[in-house]
């Protein structure tokens, strides 16, 4: 088969024009799969603080509770996390002595080091009261915006409640504060 000077010219230009256009597809692929935007995983310690409005009692009543994070140990695929928190507000039904399974949504928009951010709804929660008097309470939820979108996300807190008196008493428990874990992806 001939082709015509011009034709075969043609062919050339298309044709290397389309071997550019892929390869420059599959360059922005590889990009974008590695970038610093694609979280694979991220594993953070540290402290959180809680404040009930009205205090906790022995007595189930309606409580805003005002939760700060603050992450200073951080590890994450892609490395870059160091540190981060966090910080919401709920308003549900609570006391001393609440245990066991519950479904409350919260939703906590966490700050990174990086100042990429990620927002995470927890809707499963599991309140355990330890023979100690520690409270371990696990929250399970999936990050529904930003930095690690899609993933699933554990956080664990251990509470000591200070003075187990405040419950009985008319302005109850006021705050608690105790070590706090946040594990994004990796999780089985």
């Amino acid at each position: 088969m001939k082709f015509k000077t011009g034709s075969r010219l043609a062919a050339i230009i298309s044709a290397t024009c389309m071997a550019v256009s892929v390869a420059g597809i599959a360059s922005a692929q590889v990009e974008s799969s590695s970038g610093s935007d694609s979280l694979v995983s991220l594993v953070c310690d540290g402290v959180e603080e809680i404040r009930y409005n009205p205090g906790l009692t022995n007595e189930p009543q309606e409580v805003t509770i005002k939760i700060d994070q603050t992450y200073d140990t951080c590890s994450s695929v892609p490395s870059g996390i160091t540190s981060g928190g966090g910080s919401y507000t709920v308003t549900t039904q609570a006391s001393c002595q609440l245990s066991g399974s519950f479904n409350v949504e919260s939703v906590v928009q966490y700050k990174w080091n990086t100042n990429q951010k990620s927002e995470v709804t927890f809707t499963r929660n599991q309140a355990v009261r330890l023979a100690n008097g520690i409270t371990k309470v696990t929250s399970n939820g999936t990050v529904t915006d930003g930095l690690g979108e899609g993933l699933p996300a554990q956080r664990e807190i251990l509470l000591a409640t200070a003075s187990f008196d405040a419950c009985d008493t008319e302005q109850g428990l006021k705050e608690q504060s105790g070590p706090v874990q946040l594990i994004i992806g990796g999780l089985t």
